[in-house]
């Protein structure tokens, strides 16, 4: 991924969003990104940012986060990079499709801080 700045960010998101949090960009290593994905500081919202294959347009999309607990042990695996975490490691994410007047949701299990990128290549480590 070649380095957005936060101007083509926030514009790349639905203009009915409310406000848009851009996070510090100047720590992010670009060519380890597939997408960018950041989690807001009070942790109910994530935000990706994709690039076009065919024309390199960008597109964000905001999603609700839930994180998942459980008292007892279980393996969540990632929809989007296959990794399998143990306890606590993925949330719920969902979106509400346009048009439906909030009536249709889609959801996913993800990795809980949108770091799929780094997964894939070996970036992130985390304790078991």
């Amino acid at each position: 991924m070649e380095e957005i700045s936060a101007h083509a960010l926030k514009g790349c998101f639905d203009s009915s969003e409310d406000e848009i949090w851009i996070p510090d960009l100047r720590h992010i290593i670009w060519p380890n990104r597939d997408f960018l994905g950041w989690i807001h500081p009070s942790g109910h919202l994530g935000y990706v940012v994709l690039v076009s294959p065919q024309d390199g347009g960008l597109t964000g999309v905001v999603m609700r986060r839930l994180l998942r607990s459980s008292a007892r042990v279980r393996l969540d695996m990632c929809c989007l990079c296959h990794h399998v975490h143990r306890l606590d490691g993925t949330a719920m994410f969902t979106v509400t499709e346009k048009g439906s007047q909030g009536r249709r949701t889609i959801a996913n299990v993800v990795c809980k801080n949108l770091d799929c990128s780094l997964r894939l290549r070996n970036l992130v480590w985390t304790s078991v």
